[in-house]
Order: C-alpha cells, then structure tokens, then sequence
C-alpha cells in the first residue's frame, strides 16, 4: 500500500512531465510554421530579383511535472526570395552564353 502511494503520484508526475513536453515541441512547431507561411507570403509580394529576408522568434514555457524546468529555443528563419519571371529569364541569358 506504501509503494502505491509513493509510485502512483509520481508516475503521474512522470506522464504530464511528458505530456508538457510534447505540447512545447507542438508550440515549437507552430511558431516555425507560422514564421515560414510570413516569410513565404511576403517573398511572394517582393518586386526585387534576389534578396535574403530574416524571421526571428522565441518559444518557451516552464514545465512543472517530476522536474521543474525551463524549456526555450530561440531561432531565426531565412527565406530567399527570387523573382520566378526575372529568374527565368536570367537563366535564360545563361544558357545562351553557353551555346
């Protein structure tokens, strides 16, 4: 009965330890996905032939479960961003020089 008492508490401990865990890595992912549909979109409203366009953000949380800790990534996403109609037609000039 003793043991029961003693595993039964931390065992749930352990799973929502787990369960936090797994929703961070989702919020992680969300934040990513989120930065790349913003980057993606303004590269698409971009007149210009070449460029390098930059997204930070920042995800953490505090996890309270058998261990208390901190969890936090910071990243920064790059979209390069080429014009498809001016691209085309600079590969064009490169082929050309080449025959």
């Amino acid at each position: 009965m003793v043991e029961a008492a003693i595993v039964i508490p931390l065992l749930i401990l352990m799973l929502l330890s787990m369960l936090m865990v797994l929703l961070y890595f989702y919020r992680a992912e969300q934040e990513q996905s989120a930065a790349h549909i913003a980057l993606t979109e303004a590269s698409i409203a971009d007149n210009r032939i070449f460029a390098v366009q930059k997204k930070s953000y920042e995800t953490d949380v505090g996890i309270r479960g058998a261990v208390k800790i901190r969890m936090e990534q910071k990243r920064i996403r790059r979209c390069y961003v080429l014009n498809p109609a001016d691209g085309v037609r600079m590969g064009d000039l490169f082929h050309e020089k080449d025959e």
